[in-house]
């Protein structure tokens, strides 16, 4: 991705040592799943967790209509920290988690945490509009055109070999 590609999309930037780029794309996905040990659905369940409310006895709460009330579980410093780095190896791939945690700073934590859940649920829903985050985004050049298998020639029969060859008769 070039940088004329970055400054023209919808990713957000965050405030760090310097401006960073927020990018959630197929590279960042796969990152952060298998950091995580989940699979691609629960990345959603993570990030956004709603948990019933209880009362003092343990009992949910339920609401005019009957049903339990929720409320949104944030998820651990762990979780927000990987995919805090996820979405910036784009931006930098030399980025460890260690260095990451040493940029967010306990004040930056609740904006950046907003920014970056917001990008991964419109990288995940493919975002408000048709576009999605996306928007802007170009391949750099084309993907090279598949090659077709061919039998390699010392594993092949030559025409020689298939014809010289005697056939026999399942008919005894």
């Amino acid at each position: 991705m070039t940088e004329s590609t970055r400054r023209t999309s919808k990713w957000p930037t965050l405030a760090l040592d310097r401006p960073r780029r927020v990018i959630y794309d197929m590279n960042a996905l796969m990152e952060l799943t298998e950091r995580m040990e989940l699979d691609f659905d629960e990345l959603a369940v993570v990030f956004g967790r709603q948990v019933p409310v209880r009362d003092a006895a343990g009992e949910p709460v339920l609401d005019a209509t009957g049903e339990p009330e929720t409320k949104f579980k944030m998820p651990t410093v762990r979780h927000i920290r990987t995919l805090v780095t996820c979405g910036l190896l784009a931006d930098d791939p030399a980025l460890t988690e260690e260095i990451v945690g040493a940029l967010v700073t306990p004040d930056k934590l609740g904006e950046t945490f907003a920014a970056c859940s917001k990008a991964l649920a419109e990288a995940i829903s493919g975002g408000d509009d048709a576009d999605g985050p996306q928007e802007g985004l170009a391949m750099e050049r084309p993907l090279p055109r598949p090659r077709r298998r061919t039998a390699s020639p010392a594993s092949a029969p030559s025409p020689a070999e298939t014809s010289a060859a005697p056939r026999t008769s399942s008919a005894a």
